[in-house]
């Protein structure tokens, strides 16, 4: 059953954070709660992961570091107490037991939840902004047919400066779409001057500027991650 305090648009975003996995806190558990006694949000997850896949695709993958060997190496001069060999047992034990768990996860999820009316799809645009570093620093999703923009802030930094967050269309100078907060989520409907502005391809960036006088005409600092409007 669809969580009542959400709307239509609410659900929709939240599926998608959780697809992009940039979700925190109570939202978090709100939405792994979702994923379990919803059927429609988890139908609603996985169109998400299905739309990011050519995005997430392009970014490079990087090798986690193997961590039960070097546990294993670490205690190998003690191995003749036996417990090298009861780590060993504990990996084997904890991997049978997450498998299990996570399949009467979803046995329960599908035995127990009605079947929901399906969630109506939304025509919308996203833009995760990265650092150079490809360190997650917010995500922005564009309602097209009502230009509502959306930016969840990830991992914003600090300091006396706010962040603003600009559109740059192809070939074209920064527009300011105005001031975000530094933490949590901004909604708020783009100035209908911007509105042809946001199209696929333009480019979101964002930058830290002075509280005052904002919009500004024009960035002052740097751009602290930028990426292009893709339309799904």
């Amino acid at each position: 059953m669809a969580d009542a305090a959400l709307s239509s648009e609410e659900f929709d975003f939240l599926a998608a954070e959780l697809a992009l996995g940039v979700v925190e806190g109570e939202d978090r558990v709100r939405a792994l709660r979702l994923t379990l006694t919803d059927r429609s949000f988890r139908a609603a997850v996985q169109e998400w992961q299905d739309r990011f896949a050519p995005m997430l695709a392009a970014i490079p993958a990087v090798e986690a570091p193997e961590i039960w060997p070097r546990l294993e190496a670490m205690l190998e001069p003690v191995a003749q107490t036996g417990i090298v060999r009861r780590l060993k047992a504990w990996r084997i034990a904890a991997v049978a037991a997450s498998g299990v768990a996570a399949a009467l996860a979803i046995l329960l999820a599908i035995e127990t939840v009605p079947q929901p009316q399906p969630q109506p799809v939304t025509e919308a645009a996203v833009a995760q902004l990265l650092t150079k570093s490809g360190e997650a620093l917010l995500v922005v999703r564009l309602d097209q047919a009502s230009g509502t923009l959306r930016v969840r802030a990830v991992a914003l930094p600090g300091g006396q400066r706010v962040p603003e967050l600009w559109v740059i269309p192809a070939g074209g100078t920064p527009q300011s779409l105005g001031l975000i907060n530094r933490t949590g989520t901004s909604e708020f409907a783009a100035r209908p001057g911007l509105r042809a502005f946001l199209r696929e391809g333009s480019t979101i960036a964002v930058t830290l500027e002075p509280s005052d006088g904002a919009p500004h005409q024009a960035p002052s600092g740097a751009i602290l991650g930028s990426a292009p409007l893709s339309t799904l």
